[in-house]
Order: structure tokens, then C-alpha cells, then sequence
């Protein structure tokens, strides 16, 4: 991708974001320019922006004249709500293009007030320079409530040669920011000309494979995981080559490592756990060189650590309950040995912090209450200790709140209702502050409908079904935000998917059976799908034979029984098939086969 900028464009754009800023409802900009180049510098600008507010760009941009209306028609006004760039900007020598440009610009002139009233943000209407006198006579009414008009000035691709890089600019690994992101990308490109110019040589691989890693971490921040795993995977060709030429020096090593511990997170992001596994235990291999090689240096012990909660992370999440434990018990040891050497530095606490969740959730999924609450105490201790020494930070309240739910979770499943409670308001109070300060960035949004689903499981567990509903259903507006704006990632849609089973549930205990129906048919949809792109991987498996088992059982109450024992076999041959992938640890993810054979027994 060719990023172009100039001081023009650069203005344009400071303008443009200050409208946007301010305007969240429709507004119309018209985009005149010859250089189809700055047009889509500006349209990726735009994306960027939207994407870390969780709004999607629908893009129109017709292959021919003939087709404008039916885009119109399938692509807009079907469904007005995003905001749209309708790129209209082509040519042609005989004038097709323009007479099919007068017609949509008066086809959109009629329907100006559907416009006003469906549209949740900005028109961008592109169309040629030459095209601006137009406007005014066949679209009046349109002109008549613009909001700019942007002339693109002619622009240039960046020369790397102008400007010496400085990765020094770009070294924060939190970023979302729209305007970092096009900073990054614009880095990347200038590094890109850079090295070529340079003969390849390796100080110069090493900074254009930084920038990339960079980039790709910013893009997992707004959930662009295809876009992340190419410039990842970019990043690794350019350290495999350093390897190869330079020998497994530290500096290249580690930076190896931390190229793999990205790419393993996209993977494991992606639903696609054994990737994830390998790319980890490449990473995890690296980093126990380094120790043999360096000895308990601080930075080697804590990137060790790091690399044994990766692995962690993914057998967990596969089910494999004493491998995650061995690995977070390992890294856990590390990190208190760190903090007996460091004292309570925040990143030796926080870190710490870290271990004892993770340990506490393989001691809880493995139903070892009390030695998970004692872990989950720990961590908020440090966590509390952080926000007295550091103040009210987002990353600060952030980690309080997981700690908050992760105790909620353990004292709801010991039955201490009221105790989980007391966590779990707590935990969304902490999330509706930082929406509040953050608005509507991807991973806002997907904490603050965690918080809520979390809160409805107990109100439902205590009877309270009116109060479970409510936070079941904000809750599933969220996730319904998130897709609209991040598409059907696996994430995004075993989200949706927990959402609409917990809506379910509570409809089908307050004896609404076809709203929860509806529910779990939609939640079983999700999780075919997720089936379809994933395969038989435990989390879908599992996933796929709850949905199942919670159809049937509404289904059975319903007196619909074929429809049930159909719901029932298929849940238990993917229950059958899913505790045979679990190791021979007690675990509360295995399911419970001897239910769903009951139930059949009861239907037949």
C-alpha cells in the first residue's frame, strides 16, 4: 500500500477530523480531484479514523456507469445507517461517466431528506475537479447542506531520502490512535524506500522490520488482524534474513522472539489455536536460548515469563488444563523472583498481577476454588496498590476491572451471589467511566459488554430476570456495534454468539420461548459459521454443542420433540468428540454427556 502526504493534504485532513470531531450525525463533503492517489490517501485516512470509533466505511465505488444505481440502491439506501464514500471520480472519453454522475447526483438530490434522517454519519461524495460546476444545478438541495467541499491537491509519494526515519516517534505499543496509525504506515513506506536505496543492509532491515511490528500492533488494537498478520509476517521474513546473514546474536534473537509473539497473538486471536501453539513454542525456544545464553538478567527472565503465558494463554484455551498450568506456575515463579530482586516497581507489579490471573483461572477451570480466589485476592491487592501509587490511568482502571470480574467469577461459581455482585458492579462502574473518557474504541466497547454480561449472569443466578435482561441486551447492542464496525472476525462472532445465548437464557426463563428461539438460532447460526472457518478446533466444538443443547431444551419445553432429539444427538457426539481432546485433568469446560443422554432418553 503507497501512503502520500503533503502539508495541503495534511491541513485538509486537520480540517475534515475537526468537522467529524464535532458532527457525529449525517454530514456532506464533496472530494474534487484528477489524483485518484490523494483520494484514496484521504479514504484510508477516513478508514482509519472510523475504524478506532468502531464505525465501518461503506465503500461504493461502481465498475461502470451502468451499475451506479443498483449500488445506490443495494448499498445506501438499503441500508443508510454507515458512513459511505461513493466514489464517482472516474472517466471515460465519451461522456458515459458523466451523464451516469448527473443522474446520481439527482437521484441522491430527491432523496435528500432519507439521507438527513437514516444516515448515523458523513457522505463523502468523490467526483472529478472538472465536474464542480455541476453540482450546484443538479443537485441543489445537497449543495445547499454541504459541509465542505475538499479540493485534493496534486500530492507526492513520500521520499525516504527527504527525511532521515525516527522510530523513536513510534514506539507506543497501546496504540489506536487513527492519526499513529497513519503515521506508522507512512514510516513503513518511507523505511521501504529507504532500504532499497541502502543495498538491504542490516541496521536498515532491523528499523523497517521494527516499523512493521509496530504497525501490526496498532492494527490488532482496532482488530485488524488480516492486515496485521501480513505486516507481522513481513516484519519475521526481514529478522529470518538477519538471522541467516548475522547469527544468533541476543539483539537477534529477542527480536525474533517478540516478531513471533505477535504473530502467535493474531493466530490465537483468529481462532486458530495450533498456529498459535507453534508459533508460541518457536518464540518460548528463542527465549530459553537467550537465558542459557545471558543468565537471570531482568529483561531475560521477564521476556521468559512472557513467552511461558503465550503458551499458557493457547492450552488453556485448548482445553489442556496441566500444560497451562505448568507453564503459568513457571512463569509466575519468574516473576516473583523479579520482584524480590526489583522491589515494587509498577511493571514488576503489574506483572506479577498478570501470573496470579492466569494461575487463578486454570485453578478455577479445573474447580479449585479456593486456591483461584487466593490468586484472584493477590492480584487485586497489587492492582489496588497500582492505582493508589498511579492514579486513575486507563490502563490502571482497566486492569482493576478484569481483576474485579476475574473475583466476581470465582465467588459466583462458590454461590457467593452477593459478594460476585458487589465485584462485578464495581468491575462496570470502572468501564462505563473509561467509555466515557475513551468513547467508542474497539476494545472499550467489547470490556464494557463483558462487564455487562457478567453483572446479568448473577442478576439471572438471584431471580432478578427484568435486570438480567436489560444488561443482556446493552450488552448485545455492543457486540452488534462491533461487528458492524470490525466484521465477522472469530472473535467478533463467538462474542455475538455469548451475548445472544445469554438473551436466551433469560427469555426462556421468564417463559418467552420463541424470543429465546430466536436467540439461540441466531447463536447457533454464528457458530456453524465459526465452524465452517475454523474446523473442529475444541473452542468450537464446545461452542457449537452448547448452542446446541440450549436449542433443544427450548425446543423440548415448547413440545417441539423431533426438532429437540435432533438439537440433543448432534450436542452430544460434539460433546463426545470435544472430552476426548481434553487432557486427564479434572476440568469444568468438559461437558456433561450423561445430561444430554438423559434428556434424549426422556424425549424417546
Amino acid at each position: 500500500m503507497s501512503i502520500y502526504s503533503s502539508p495541503e493534504f495534511e491541513e485538509i485532513w486537520a480540517e475534515i477530523k475537526l468537522t467529524l470531531d464535532w458532527h457525529r450525525d449525517f454530514s456532506l463533503f464533496f472530494v474534487l480531484g484528477q489524483n485518484t492517489l490523494s483520494s484514496t490517501a484521504l479514504r484510508q485516512r477516513l478508514q482509519d479514523y472510523l475504524r478506532a470509533i468502531t464505525s465501518p466505511l461503506n465503500w461504493i465505488h461502481p465498475a461502470s456507469p451502468v451499475d451506479i444505481n443498483q449500488q445506490l440502491a443495494d448499498r445506501l439506501f438499503a441500508r443508510p445507517g454507515p458512513p459511505v464514500w461513493l466514489e464517482l471520480g472516474d472517466q471515460d472519453s465519451r461522456g458515459k461517466w458523466d451523464r451516469a454522475r448527473q443522474q446520481a447526483l439527482g437521484l441522491l438530490n430527491r432523496r435528500r431528506s432519507t439521507l438527513e434522517t437514516a444516515m448515523r454519519g458523513p457522505l463523502f461524495i468523490q467526483l472529478p475537479e472538472d465536474f464542480a460546476a455541476h453540482i450546484v444545478t443538479w443537485a441543489p438541495d445537497l449543495w445547499s447542506i454541504r459541509q465542505q467541499v475538499i479540493e485534493l491537491p496534486a500530492v507526492r509519494p513520500v521520499n525516504a531520502m527527504d527525511h532521515q526515519p525516527n522510530l523513536a516517534d513510534h514506539r507506543d505499543h497501546h496504540a489506536h490512535d487513527p492519526e499513529k496509525i497513519h503515521a506508522l504506515r507512512l514510516k513503513v513506506e518511507q523505511l521501504k524506500n529507504h532500504h532499497k536505496a541502502s543495498d538491504n543492509k542490516p541496521y536498515k532491515s532491523r528499523q523497517l522490520a521494527i516499523a512493521l511490528s509496530e504497525l501490526g500492533q496498532a492494527l490488532i488494537k482496532i482488530q485488524d488482524l488480516t492486515e496485521a498478520r501480513q505486516r507481522i509476517n513481513e516484519c519475521l521474513a526481514l529478522f529470518r534474513d538477519l538471522q541467516t546473514t548475522s547469527g544468533d546474536s541476543p539483539q537477534v534473537l529477542r527480536d525474533l522472539s517478540v516478531a513471533l509473539e505477535k504473530l502467535g497473538y493474531v493466530e490465537q486471536q483468529s481462532g486458530r489455536l495450533d498456529a498459535a501453539r507453534g508459533v508460541y513454542e518457536e518464540s518460548l525456544s528463542l527465549c530459553r536460548q537467550l537465558h542459557a545464553a545471558l543468565g537471570d538478567s531482568p529483561r531475560v527472565l521477564r521476556d521468559l515469563s512472557v513467552s511461558l503465558n503465550n503458551l499458557g494463554d493457547v492450552e488453556q484455551q485448548s482445553g489442556r488444563l496441566e500444560a497451562a498450568r505448568a507453564a503459568y506456575e513457571e512463569s509466575l515463579g519468574l516473576r516473583r523472583k523479579l520482584h524480590a530482586a526489583l522491589g515494587d516497581s509498577p511493571e514488576v507489579l503489574r506483572d506479577l498481577s498478570v501470573s496470579l490471573n492466569n494461575l487463578g483461572d486454570v485453578e478455577r477451570q479445573s474447580g479449585r476454588l479456593d486456591a483461584a480466589r487466593a490468586a484472584y485476592e493477590e492480584s487485586l491487592g497489587l492492582r489496588r496498590q497500582l492505582q493508589a501509587a498511579l492514579g486513575d490511568s486507563p490502563q490502571v482502571l482497566r486492569d482493576l476491572s478484569v481483576a474485579l470480574n476475574k473475583l466476581g467469577d470465582v465467588e459466583r461459581q462458590s454461590g457467593r451471589l452477593e459478594a460476585a455482585r458487589g465485584a462485578y458492579e464495581e468491575s462496570l462502574s470502572l468501564r462505563r467511566k473509561l467509555h466515557a473518557a475513551l468513547e467508542d474504541s474497539p476494545q472499550v466497547l467489547r470490556d464494557l459488554s463483558v462487564a455487562l454480561n457478567k453483572l446479568g449472569d448473577v442478576e439471572r443466578q438471584s431471580g432478578r430476570l427484568d435486570a438480567a435482561r436489560a444488561t443482556y441486551n446493552e450488552s448485545l447492542e455492543l457486540r452488534r456495534q462491533l461487528q458492524a464496525a470490525l466484521g465477522d472476525s472469530p472473535q467478533v462472532l463467538r462474542d455475538l454468539s455469548v451475548a445472544l445465548n445469554n438473551l436466551g437464557d433469560v427469555e426462556r426463563q421468564s417463559g418467552r420461548l420463541d424470543a429465546a428461539r430466536a436467540a439461540y438460532n441466531e447463536s447457533l447460526e454464528l457458530r456453524r459459521q465459526l465452524q465452517t472457518a475454523l474446523g473442529g478446533s475444541p473452542q468450537v466444538l464446545r461452542d457449537l454443542s452448547v448452542a446446541l443443547n440450549k436449542l433443544g431444551d427450548v425446543e423440548r419445553q415448547s413440545g417441539q420433540m423431533e426438532a429437540a432429539k435432533a438439537a440433543y444427538a448432534e450436542a452430544l457426539e460434539l460433546a463426545r468428540r470435544f472430552n476426548q481432546l481434553l487432557d486427564d485433568s479434572p476440568n469444568t469446560m468438559a461437558l456433561n454427556t450423561e445430561s444430554l443422554k438423559q434428556k434424549l432418553a426422556r424425549i424417546a
